[in-house]
């Protein structure tokens, strides 16, 4: 029996687009013996992302995608398989290599939920992390990746559904984002009661990506859908002029296969 609950369509749509648009570059300084101020945090974070976007030139991931929902329809779950291609500065192309599990959640919140990314790349000005759009207050030093890291809470400054309230982990090597915990400074649906998410990212090369993410929504007057993104099998083309003098076409192969490898011609 196929779910036909509106409260679900739109519990996941801006979510992945929340935090997931931030393209970090890596530095080699050394830790300072104090913590610097928020600004100076901030002002070199901003720094390492300018860098890191002019970098790149393109990049290619396997995104794995999983997605429960416990309800009062019942009890429903659907996987995709995608690769995503991204060109500098504002193209994503999708690709699905796999779907399995419910049709409605594929077609209805899978399939949007590339739509939506695809809709926000395109201007991203509005919602990205930067001080435009929040405001930054250090709390402390944790450890995220493995490495020392910078705790900053981050208030946005308005409520917009791809802006978030929550925490970012910033390497303090790299000055790049490790982790993030928060949730959307506006409800994505009538229907979400509350959002929970969590993304991490890794060092791949010399580039700080995702490798991570999740999302948990309670739905309003009962139920709860749950998202899980995997990312892996990165390939990434640097511009040949970039400062770190990247090699071109370079694959970094993480913790799942890349069914590009093995799809027959």
């Amino acid at each position: 029996m196929r779910v036909r609950d509106p409260r679900i369509v739109r519990l996941t749509a801006p979510l992945v687009a929340l935090a997931g648009s931030v393209l970090l570059a890596s530095g080699q300084e050394a830790l300072p013996a104090t913590p610097p101020l928020t600004d100076s945090i901030v002002e070199r974070l901003m720094t390492t992302r300018d860098r890191q976007a002019r970098q790149l030139r393109a990049i290619d991931a396997v995104r794995n995608y999983r997605l429960d929902y416990h309800g009062l329809g019942g009890t429903r779950h659907a996987e995709m398989q995608v690769v995503s291609t991204y060109t500098a500065p504002h193209q994503k192309e999708f690709r699905i290599v796999s779907e399995s599990g419910s049709r409605f959640l594929l077609d209805r919140i899978l399939k949007k939920l590339l739509d939506s990314e695809k809709d926000y790349q395109l201007d991203d000005s509005d919602s990205d992390l930067s001080p435009r759009n929040y405001h930054f207050q250090l709390l402390g030093t944790d450890e995220a990746a493995g490495s020392k890291a910078y705790v900053i809470e981050i208030t946005p400054r308005r409520r917009a559904k791809y802006l978030c309230r929550g925490k970012i982990w910033v390497d303090a090597r790299d000055f790049a984002i490790a982790r993030l915990e928060g949730e959307p400074a506006k409800n994505p649906s009538f229907w979400v009661s509350h959002t929970e998410m969590a993304n991490t990212y890794q060092k791949v090369g010399d580039y700080w990506l995702p490798v991570h993410k999740d999302a948990t929504s309670e739905v309003r007057f009962g139920g709860k859908a749950v998202l899980a993104i995997d990312y892996s099998g990165y390939q990434i083309t640097a511009n040949p002029r970039s400062e770190l003098q990247a090699s071109s076409g370079t694959s970094w192969h993480m913790r799942h296969s890349d069914p590009r490898t093995s799809e027959q011609p």
